[in-house]
């Protein structure tokens, strides 16, 4: 399983958090009547949280941890209340008796919630970054990169190495229950007594927020409707089934964060069985019309994940790009700009062809996302 790094403004904020189970990003009430691509972002992040992936925390350059995200009645996060996600203004009193996790007057701004237990404890000692990032630094990725954002996600390998490191650095603690912080369980009980289908997260209230007849004003509002389709796993015709999805992924070396590039949807499945990795996934996004930069630019995508990811074999890697349309050039660079010839195995080496880059054009209704195929000449 992947993990989340919350950052925290204060060590109360950690305690209060896994006293309770529960984290929530603090959201901003929208003043313009629409949520902006940050706020859509941080919603995106909360679609890909499934039960078993691992949560830390971080303030003041050290590392928390280790629990692991539960499900409550089937899931792992939820709206607060029932009107959470629609871009509004809330009092407290025309929400307080839906909520389910009251911090009083804050919790309008607590939209969107997921729970968690110890797993197998919440250390009081935490890490300090540079101990994590110099402990196994082939592992990190997200980690080198925390800026500007509330939380991160981060992969199995990347979770594993910072897990293993609290655990052996905690390894005298572990039945020292004065060396870890304090988790009760009853507010898990008082969110299962109040939980109703209204307040199931859904992709599609964000997406209707910024909606233009059959198109979307965001693209992270898109992503937000595609991780969902892949985590619900309701288009495997189409995407195929992953054990692992995530965006805004790092596919760069390592460089000023404002030169990284990200692709926007990235992941990975396991051979059945194994905790072996098998094949990859990479979906590149556009709003509106996408031109032949989109090809050449998901092209970098695969070329680094062939490098980074899939030890040189290209024959693992789907990839995507969904957008509303495709200009001329765009459909006619495919056949030139998306095929990659190379050579894997050894003794004999062998020799392949690689142009598995699909195009989908995706139409927004009131039900949500569908995607159509083009077909390459």
């Amino acid at each position: 399983m992947g993990g989340f790094l919350f950052l925290m403004d204060s060590m109360d904020g950690i305690q209060s958090s896994i006293r309770d189970g529960v984290y929530a990003t603090r959201i901003n009430n929208p003043e313009r009547g629409f949520w902006d691509t940050a706020k859509e972002a941080t919603f995106a992040d909360y679609i890909t949280m499934c039960p078993g992936d691992s949560v830390f925390f971080f303030n003041k350059r050290k590392v928390y941890g280790v629990g692991k995200l539960v499900a409550i009645k089937g899931e792992c996060k939820y709206k607060n209340y029932p009107e959470a996600s629609d871009p509004k203004k809330y009092s407290y009193k025309s929400i307080k008796n839906e909520l389910l996790w009251d911090m009083g007057e804050d919790s309008r701004d607590c939209r969107w919630i997921c729970t968690f237990v110890p797993d197998p404890c919440f250390f009081i000692d935490g890490v300090d970054m540079d101990d994590l990032l110099t402990s196994a630094p082939s592992h990190f990725r997200m980690l080198r990169a925390i800026q500007g954002v509330s939380f991160i996600k981060i992969d199995d390998e990347e979770s594993k190495a910072i897990r293993d490191l609290i655990i052996y650095r905690n390894r005298e603690n572990l039945e020292a229950e004065e060396k870890t912080f304090d988790y009760i369980q009853r507010t898990h009980k008082s969110i299962a007594s109040r939980i109703t289908k209204k307040h199931k997260l859904k992709a599609l209230e964000i997406m209707d927020a910024c909606c233009e007849g059959d198109s979307l004003r965001h693209e992270m509002a898109i992503e937000s409707g595609v991780l969902e389709t892949l985590i619900n796993q309701t288009c495997i015709e189409i995407f195929g089934q992953w054990d692992y999805v995530s965006h805004q992924v790092i596919a760069s070396p390592f460089k000023p964060i404002s030169y990284i590039d990200k692709m926007d949807i990235f992941a990975f499945n396991y051979i059945p069985g194994y905790d072996i990795l098998a094949n990859f996934l990479v979906i590149e996004l556009k709003k509106g019309i996408a031109n032949v930069e989109a090809i050449e630019q998901t092209m970098k995508y695969v070329d680094w994940i062939k490098g980074e990811y899939a030890l040189g074999d290209y024959s693992r890697i789907k990839a995507f790009i969904i957008a509303k349309g495709f200009d001329k050039e765009a459909l006619s660079s495919v056949q030139r700009i998306a095929v990659r010839n190379y050579t894997h195995g050894a003794r004999p080496a062998k020799s392949d062809i690689w142009s598995d880059l699909r195009l989908l054009k995706y139409r927004f209704d009131a039900d949500g996302l569908t995607f159509d195929e083009l077909e390459l000449e």
